[in-house]
């Protein structure tokens, strides 16, 4: 950029680094008079025009006119498969908390005396001085649960996603990622700078094709085990032998298929009835059955080895608070021997899905816990979930970006501490709403 000015007398013409020399050499107050601007230099130089008010107010009124806008909705507390705001006791039918483990007086017990001899924080990287035998006891029940030779722990399952995934690929290498897989490992995918291939939902044949004509000097096949916004579960039989005629390497997210599928709630590897092996990660939350915080990576110990060596959002992270990795290991400890919690869970699910059904609400018969109802528009479901909260019933309003365009949803969310009354006056009220809004 070129502009004319007129000082001490001289017409003089300049460009921006002469600008900044004239600004030392004069002081803020030199005068300028140019094509576009007669004033003083330093506002000129110092005061560029600010666009980010206008850009983040114009995304916000967009928001709000798609009936897209977010916003946080505040609770004083939590009970196992309810929740406290004010006098008022609410149906809690959006929490990941499968077992409702979460608040559970048993584990609530058992924190306190966790409380007693641990500390909160980790206080450092587990490369440095974060690494208590804590962190490793936890690692070494996760490993057994999963029937892997290792594990590693993180502090969230969004970061085990993003580092693991983009330390696994990089450029030169080939991902093959379902269509509906989580928002953590599409990050992690665009991270890694590998060469990103998307097959429709669960479709193996368009998995194959790809997987056939796409080159990579490493392929790796990335699925959720059961897909978090319509609680169907990945053909994972099909995938596997798939990787394996195309020496993929198979990465499974186990988020919402750990605590409640297969015979002792390992996942959906456990569901299928299907062994691991080395070719197989498998990565998972402690925030959802589990009824903790924090992400783990089960797989080979010498992939252990190797992200703690190249995984950026391990190395560069706080271990998790080593109280926090103790209720982990002691609530998975209670999923394994306590069969009466998947069995409740179990209950639960069949109940409403039942109820829904025969109300004339479709829904599939899975053993998951995520019940999506489809409504189309935003506003709808906007609508749908408002008059679920005025009976006291709390079911979130998905809209996108989290689901595609026109397929704004009730996505429903069970647990092992919902009574099966509550569930039916739910799956009524529920029916009743969305008729009185046209079928489905």
């Amino acid at each position: 950029m070129r502009t004319d000015y007129e000082a001490r007398g001289l017409n003089l013409a300049c460009n921006h680094s002469e600008w900044i020399r004239l600004l030392f050499c004069y002081g803020s107050n030199f005068p300028i008079r140019g094509k576009y601007y007669i004033g003083n230099i330093y506002s000129v130089i110092m005061s560029p025009k600010n666009t980010w008010g206008k850009y983040i107010q114009k995304r916000l009124e967009s928001q709000k006119e798609k009936a897209h806008f977010r916003s946080l909705p505040r609770f004083d507390s939590l009970q196992p498969g309810y929740l406290l705001a004010g006098d008022n006791r609410y149906l809690n039918l959006c929490a990941n908390d499968y077992l409702g483990l979460a608040a559970d007086p048993s584990s609530h017990e058992e924190g306190k005396v966790l409380a007693e001899v641990l500390p909160s924080g980790a206080g450092a990287s587990r490369l440095v001085t974060g690494n208590l035998a804590i962190h490793e006891e936890l690692e070494k029940i996760l490993a057994d649960w999963k029937k892997t030779e290792a594990a590693l722990v993180f502090p969230s399952g969004y970061q085990t996603n993003l580092g693991v995934i983009s330390a696994l690929a990089g450029k030169g290498d080939s991902v093959f990622s379902d269509k509906l897989n989580h928002a953590s490992i599409i990050d992690g995918c665009r991270l890694s700078g590998a060469a990103l291939h998307r097959y429709r939902h669960n479709d193996m044949n368009d998995l194959q094709s790809l997987l056939s004509s796409k080159r990579g000097r490493k392929k790796l096949i990335i699925t959720d085990g059961v897909f978090s916004m319509d609680g169907d579960i990945a053909p994972l039989p099909e995938i596997i032998d798939l990787a394996r005629h195309y020496g993929a390497m198979v990465f499974i997210d186990d988020a919402h298929a750990s605590g409640v599928l297969g015979p002792n709630g390992a996942g959906t590897l456990s569901h299928y009835g299907l062994e691991w092996d080395k070719d197989i990660v498998v990565m998972g939350t402690m925030s959802k059955a589990i009824g903790c915080q924090g992400g783990f990576v089960c797989t080979t110990n010498e992939i252990r080895e190797y992200l703690i060596n190249f995984c950026r959002s391990f190395i560069y992270s706080t271990g998790i608070s080593p109280w926090m990795a103790a209720m982990a290991h002691f609530n998975i400890c209670r999923i394994r021997s306590e069969s009466q919690l998947l069995a409740q869970f179990r209950s639960a699910v069949s109940v409403l899905r039942g109820e829904l059904n025969q109300r004339g609400v479709p829904v599939d018969d899975l053993p998951t816990p995520i019940i999506p109802i489809v409504l189309g528009e935003s506003r709808r479901a906007l609508q749908c979930a408002g008059e679920l909260l005025q009976q006291n019933i709390i079911a979130a309003a998905i809209r996108p970006p989290t689901v595609p365009d026109g397929t704004a949803r009730i996505r429903i969310s069970l647990s092992a501490a919902h009574q099966a009354d509550d569930l039916k006056k739910a799956a009524e009220f529920l029916a009743e709403i969305i008729e009185s809004n046209d079928s489905i």
